[in-house]
């Protein structure tokens, strides 16, 4: 989130923007160091003198006072930051996994209260890092692209309930596997316990993350209406967050397919899309936003 400083390059002195910096300075990279480097770095002072023969100061004929950076206040809860950060190394952890990411954001402003990712760094010695595994740099919070998983069923049942196909109260047997051709499709409770649920409505699919309830949904649907009620909500698009490195998810349709993989958009992609398996891909500051966009009553 903060990023790091270091030395400016002489590739980088060349740069226009760069015009007024000098070698061996140091300069902001990645994060808001990046972001708001102009800002925070100040300007050099300086003075012209006059001097004798040997090179001692006799006096000086013009003084420029040095500027200050200015001061940056993030919106960062530095409590909620470090609470954040220890807590997703302990599921880290606790998972045998390698890399996490974390974002807690107010609804009402969009302002960012805590941003982690996992692997970390420390800022004060960046070379340590720039070979090691699991990439720490990297920020996973804004970078990182993921299947959402069950997440996306928020953006299935709006999908559902604005194309007025599916309203709160229409239900789905929930029949532990669906059958589309040659090819089955399960429901996690069926599979992890041999069970099944019975009629299942919204509420309901929504309370037990029913997957067969969110297949049969897509197949009223389509992709297209999935994919415009995930794009209503912030995914498949950047957020223009302050910070540098910003990835866009993908919210496929079968033109998205054809022109990545060279085939054609089958039913099954659709079942997949409505749990947020198969194609769909975000970034947890796109699901961030999905959350937020709900939590304020759209």
């Amino acid at each position: 989130t903060i990023g790091y400083i270091s030395e400016i390059t002489a590739e980088e002195l060349k740069k226009k923007e760069f015009s007024e910096y000098h070698l061996g300075e140091r300069i902001g990279r990645g994060g808001v160091e990046e972001t708001y480097e102009k800002s925070l770095q100040g300007i050099d002072g300086g003075e012209v003198i006059e001097v004798d023969s040997n090179g001692g100061k006799i006096r000086a004929l013009r003084t420029v006072d040095p500027i200050p950076g200015q001061s940056l206040y993030l919106t960062i809860d530095a409590d909620l930051q470090r609470l954040a950060f220890e807590k997703l190394q302990e599921a880290v952890n606790a998972s045998g996994s390698c890399c996490g990411a974390v974002i807690v954001a107010d609804p009402g402003t969009g302002g960012i209260l805590a941003m982690v990712s996992l692997p970390s760094f420390d800022p004060g010695d960046v070379s340590l890092y720039l070979a090691a595994p699991h990439s720490p740099l990297l920020n996973r919070s804004l970078s990182g692209l993921y299947p959402p998983g069950s997440v996306f069923k928020i953006a299935s049942s709006l999908a559902g309930l604005s194309s007025g196909r599916i309203t709160p109260e229409t239900s789905f047997e929930d029949t532990g596997v669906l059958n589309l051709g040659p090819f089955t499709f399960a429901n996690w409770y069926f599979t992890e316990y041999g069970k099944t649920e019975g009629l299942v409505n919204m509420i309901k699919a929504i309370q037990r993350s029913n997957d067969i309830y969110f297949y049969r949904l897509g197949m009223a649907v389509g992709e297209n209406t999935l994919g415009d009620a995930a794009k209503k909500l912030g995914l498949g698009r950047k957020m223009g967050i302050d910070i540098p490195g910003e990835s866009t998810g993908v919210v496929p349709d079968g033109e998205w397919k054809k022109k990545n993989l060279g085939e054609v958009w089958f039913p099954g992609d659709t079942l997949h899309m409505a749990i947020g398996q198969g194609f769909v891909t975000v970034t947890p500051l796109e699901i961030s936003t999905l959350i937020s966009t709900v939590a304020l009553d759209g």
